[in-house]
């Protein structure tokens, strides 16, 4: 009998388009994702800082602290576009910690939506032509409206989810 974990997985990655193809598009930008994260993962928790709210959720500027470094591994795994039984595994225990310390999903989408955002300017700063024709400023227009899109349809996911959680 097949592992019913892994067809669901399966179906997941085939339904967003996560094939071999965008797969080895994932490994490849891993370096200038990586350089990236830890600047775009502190300016996540700097949000969480200052928001009461957010802030309370956590036991204190060390446990925040620590967080933000697990972020920082957690995207390890996902740019190693390797989805498995581990890689759920962490999912779950993720989850589960969130909803332990009260983490809300909302906070979470936001959060990604605001790593994104810097994740594409990196991403889009290492690959746009450099010299004649490589206008910085079309760059910074190219990331602001790519990163304005990411938030928007993560803002709408977040609502959408919120109703839903209010109905089941």
């Amino acid at each position: 009998m097949a592992d019913t974990k892994a067809i669901a997985l399966d179906h997941r990655l085939d339904f967003i388009g996560l094939d071999a193809k965008a797969r080895a598009a994932l490994v490849d930008a891993r370096p200038i994702v990586e350089r990236s994260l830890p600047v775009a993962i502190a300016a996540f928790y700097e949000q969480l800082g200052r928001h009461d709210e957010t802030r309370s959720v956590f036991g204190g500027p060390e446990h925040m602290a620590k967080a933000q470094q697990r972020q920082i591994g957690r995207w390890g795994a996902v740019l190693s576009a390797h989805y498995d039984e581990a890689y759920l595994k962490d999912v779950r225990a993720i989850g589960e910690a969130h909803v332990n310390i009260g983490f809300r999903p909302e906070w979470a989408i936001g959060g990604y939506a605001r790593i994104l955002d810097e994740l594409v300017r990196a991403i889009l700063a290492a690959h746009w032509p450099k010299g004649f024709g490589g206008k910085s400023a079309q760059r910074d227009k190219a990331s602001n409206a790519i990163g304005a899109v990411i938030k928007a349809a993560l803002l709408d996911m977040g609502l959408l989810l919120s109703v839903q959680n209010e109905i089941v």
